[in-house]
């Protein structure tokens, strides 16, 4: 059975941390935006062990570029951080989804304070 962490939703970004039973942590993150006059959503879901979760957290809290997530030839999920030096704020990221070879989604995104916070406040 999963446990639910945290579950948030701020600013057009939804979050919900997962602890699976397999003690992996599943991070689940759909964000909302405009693009052009339509009104798009993306789902990405990234499992972390436990030690990369941690190491997402310091690079998220500290702002270090970075990327976590995982690919394989058949699919891609992704989480790049912008370097930035202001104190935790929000973060600049960029979500990446592919799918095999054909379809991918960019997706530039701002992680407002709250859900920064509400990543940071997991203890795993």
């Amino acid at each position: 059975m999963d446990i639910v962490i945290a579950e948030i939703e701020d600013a057009g970004v939804g979050l919900k941390v997962l602890e699976r039973e397999s003690g992996c942590i599943e991070l689940k993150l759909d964000i909302s935006y405009n693009f052009f006059t339509a009104y798009q959503k993306n789902w990405f879901t990234i499992s972390f062990k436990k030690s990369e979760f941690r190491k997402f957290q310091r690079c998220l809290r500290d702002g270090v570029k970075s990327w976590h997530g995982n690919s394989n030839i058949w699919q891609a999920n992704k989480i790049f951080i912008k370097k930035q030096n202001h104190p935790n704020n929000y973060r600049n990221i960029r979500a990446y989804k592919r799918i095999f070879i054909l379809g991918f989604h960019l997706i530039p995104a701002t992680l407002s304070q709250v859900v920064v916070n509400a990543i940071l406040g997991v203890s795993v």
